[in-house]
């Protein structure tokens, strides 16, 4: 795999991709090489801000899952703790409809107006790793073609008036924040194909819904809360046949579990809090591990302790001391 090395400050069409004569652009750079027999990684430093959004057929050719292009942060850090580098959509683009075996991987990606910030990704090699997502009314993450087996992990996602994480098959470990635009729905997997959704922090406010489900859903170990509630915002809705949701935490919404008549293969574990209804109905369950608590009162299941943001999320999403909670990300 070939190291081509960008320098977004810079900003000039010139370089050679090493790390003494770097790419001055990003979009220049790709235009600039073709795609390597085992792909390339784009090592980027520094602040890239779009003309356009990043286009890679043509002269570059066209990454696979044994031909990956990874963009990521030239640093060694990534933007989870470290504003080293971004791409920037100039308030008007996505930052790039990508496809199997492309890969981001430690970089912020921002300011896309009403454009979803990274569209069709789609096939196991390909995702979003350890980046933040923000500043857009339209959708943060969303899959395509297959993108029900593209990934996204670690990441965070904050001040997106879309859906957060749209037909994307694996969604693990990722904080989704509030900020000036909430998510109408935080995570809502593909309706044709089996996703994992797990480990997630879902700190919404409003209207937002929380976690959908379709075919096959793996719904497990969320911690979802809801402040300043509007609307009928729903926390995980349930309501597909095959879905398994095992030990999550619903705190504040207007129904905790929204439950249909399809058939849940696996449901156990759960807590409800202060939802207005915490749990609908009772599920149609093929297999029923029970020990679902149904809490209206005894406090919070999340300590709340300091700040809720994204570095102190495993503080103030830690169990408290009530109920018998068992589940949640933490």
């Amino acid at each position: 795999m070939a190291d081509i090395y960008v320098d977004s400050d810079l900003n000039s069409a010139s370089g050679s991709g090493t790390t003494g004569a770097p790419y001055g652009d990003l979009q220049y750079a790709i235009n600039s090489v073709t795609i390597g027999a085992s792909g390339d990684t784009f090592w980027i430093h520094g602040s890239e801000v779009l003309a356009a959004t990043l286009t890679y057929t043509g002269t570059y050719g066209s990454p696979a899952f044994n031909k990956r292009m990874i963009l990521r942060s030239w640093d060694g850090v990534n933007a989870l703790t470290d504003g080293t580098c971004d791409i920037s959509g100039a308030g008007t683009y996505s930052i790039m409809t990508a496809q199997n075996g492309i890969i981001f991987y430690g970089i912020e990606l921002h300011n896309c107006g009403s454009a979803a910030i990274i569209t069709g990704l789609s096939g196991y090699s390909s995702g979003l790793v350890n980046c933040t997502l923000h500043n857009t009314s339209g959708n943060g993450a969303a899959g395509g073609g297959s993108g029900n087996s593209a990934s996204l992990r670690n990441c965070n996602l904050y001040d997106i008036g879309g859906i957060g994480a749209s037909a994307i098959g694996r969604v693990i470990n990722n904080y989704f924040g509030s900020g000036t635009k909430n998510f109408t729905t935080a995570i809502n997997p593909s309706s044709n194909y089996p996703s994992e959704i797990r480990g997630n922090i879902l700190s919404l406010t409003g209207s937002s819904n929380g976690i959908a489900s379709y075919l096959q859903s793996n719904i497990s170990n969320n911690s979802l809360l809801l402040t300043s509630r509007s609307g009928s915002p729903k926390g995980i809705e349930a309501t597909a046949n095959g879905i398994q949701v095992l030990n999550n935490v619903v705190e504040g919404f207007t129904t905790g579990f929204s439950l249909g008549s399809s058939t849940i293969d696996v449901f156990g574990g759960n807590h409800a809090y202060n939802n207005v209804t915490n749990y609908s109905s009772s599920p149609n369950v093929a297999l029923n591990l029970g020990d679902n608590e149904d809490r209206s009162g005894g406090g919070s299941p999340f300590a709340q302790s300091g700040s809720d943001t994204f570095a102190n999320r495993f503080v103030y999403f830690a169990p408290a001391n009530v109920g018998s909670m068992l589940g949640g990300a933490i």
